[in-house]
């Protein structure tokens, strides 16, 4: 594995060896000539690659997402990190309540929402 040049501030010179050594590295890791679309597409389905299993996919990085919250459920998700992180949860986070919920009603999500859209009208 090529080391890494973390020296911003360093002569170009020490930037274009470690640019060609990546170069190097690309070129000797990849093993075939870039496919188009079509060329995937046409594949045989037993030479497609295997779906990802739950593992691989617990591996993914995290995907951030913006999203927007009334003050109040703000508040509500305040007041339950503190009152876990007094029970000893100290790893308690707002983002890890919303992730527990959404893994706890993940086979009715649609229920949940149109039952919260039924009592705001």
């Amino acid at each position: 594995m090529p080391k890494l040049n973390l020296d911003l501030f360093g002569q170009a010179a020490s930037a274009s060896e470690s640019d060609t050594s990546q170069k190097e590295n690309v070129r000797k890791s990849s093993d075939s000539s870039p496919q188009t679309p079509e060329q995937i597409l046409s594949r045989p389905l037993e030479q497609a690659p295997p779906r990802a299993t739950e593992k691989a996919l617990e591996r993914q990085p995290v995907r951030f997402v913006p999203v927007g919250f009334d003050i109040d459920l703000l508040l509500a998700l305040d007041d339950a990190v503190l009152a876990l992180r007094r029970q000893g949860h100290w790893k308690a986070s707002k983002s890890g309540i919303i992730r527990a919920l959404i893994r706890y009603h993940q086979a009715d999500l649609a229920e949940v929402y149109l039952g919260d859209e039924a009592r705001k009208s």
